[in-house]
């Protein structure tokens, strides 16, 4: 799957399996072998009413903004990133992402 994505062809993997059974350890391996622009973020369970914790992560910055202004402040670095070489963003425990707010 990697070298589809390098070779332009984006791809999702989802590590799933029980606690403790080496999911982070996969993917910290995956990161070592992995070419190019390597951006990571970890959800954490007392984070999870930050707004765009995650997000601030991967950007190395605050964002506080509405919920489609937010994901465009990801999509123009990443674009960027991989004019030149492939991008990989890892987020170890995603289901401690914050949760999208109520309308």
């Amino acid at each position: 799957m990697y070298e589809q994505a390098s070779a332009g062809r984006p791809r999702l993997v989802v590590v799933e399996g029980p606690a403790g059974i080496g999911k982070t350890a996969l993917a910290r391996h995956f990161l070592t072998t992995a070419r190019g622009h390597v951006l990571t973020a970890a959800g954490a369970e007392n984070e999870t009413d930050l707004p765009y914790g995650v997000l601030s992560q991967l950007l190395c910055r605050p964002v506080l903004s509405d919920p489609l202004t937010a994901g465009a402040e990801l999509l123009d670095p990443l674009g960027e990133l991989q004019r030149d070489e492939p991008v990989v963003v890892l987020v170890d425990d995603a289901h401690w992402a914050d949760t999208p707010p109520c309308n």
